[in-house]
């Protein structure tokens, strides 16, 4: 029986005044909800590098600061995107704001912008999981400024975002798991009987994952 493989995710944040952190958190909470995954949330002062590099996806977030990311988090994803090994791996984005129209959209675009070019597959969801529809990514607006409103009025969203994104990252990089775990299995059936049977096992995970990988592409078209 395989064993279930467990898929590190992150949620990487910057917070003025613990609303960004509490998103960052539900995202996390979300992500926890899909099975083989363990996903933690980090602000950028207490990031757990070790554990980023072996993530396969990470959110980042940051509140509007001039319809802008602020530039703690900008500088920190410059310094820091390359060396934690974000290339390859699945990104995405969240905002909080102090007023309904704080321009948490375009903080959002601004790192999913960033994250592209440091060679992340970037994750929204859009109108591909139906309702409620997320667009770019989760965006919550605190009370600070608004006293009607209130990032409990969010929390749902970020939850969802947060499966959302897991669900993703598990389909996409479940086929290259399941090779190499088979794969794995191989080389210790190698111990017990050299030769064919392992030549065998071997072949029958090549065959597997290219008929996966290809079927899924086809039907993604």
């Amino acid at each position: 029986m395989m064993e279930e493989i467990i898929m590190k995710l992150v949620v990487i944040y910057h917070s003025e005044t613990e609303n960004t952190k509490q998103a960052a958190e539900w995202i996390a909470d979300g992500m926890n909800e899909v099975s083989g995954v363990e996903a933690r949330a980090f602000s950028i002062e207490k990031v757990d590098e070790d554990f980023v590099k072996e993530a396969k996806g990470i959110v980042v977030g940051s509140p509007s600061y001039m319809a802008q990311m602020t530039p703690q988090i900008h500088n920190w994803l410059f310094e820091k995107a390359g060396e934690l090994e974000f290339p390859g791996k699945m990104g995405g984005a969240f905002a909080t704001e102090q007023y309904t129209h704080g321009g948490g959209t375009q903080v959002i675009q601004s790192i999913l912008t960033i994250e592209m070019v440091k060679g992340m597959l970037c994750y929204s969801g859009g109108m591909a999981c139906g309702k409620p529809v997320i667009h770019l990514g989760p965006v919550g607006v605190n009370n600070n400024m608004e006293k009607f409103n209130g990032m409990g009025n969010y929390k749902e969203y970020f939850n969802i975002y947060g499966k959302r994104f897991a669900q993703k990252a598990v389909e996409i990089f479940r086929q290259v798991f399941k090779f190499l775990l088979i794969l794995s299995i191989c080389i210790k059936d190698r111990e017990k009987s050299l030769g064919v049977q392992s030549l065998n096992c071997l072949f029958e995970a090549m065959y597997s994952f290219t008929i996966n990988a290809f079927t899924g592409a086809f039907l993604s078209i």
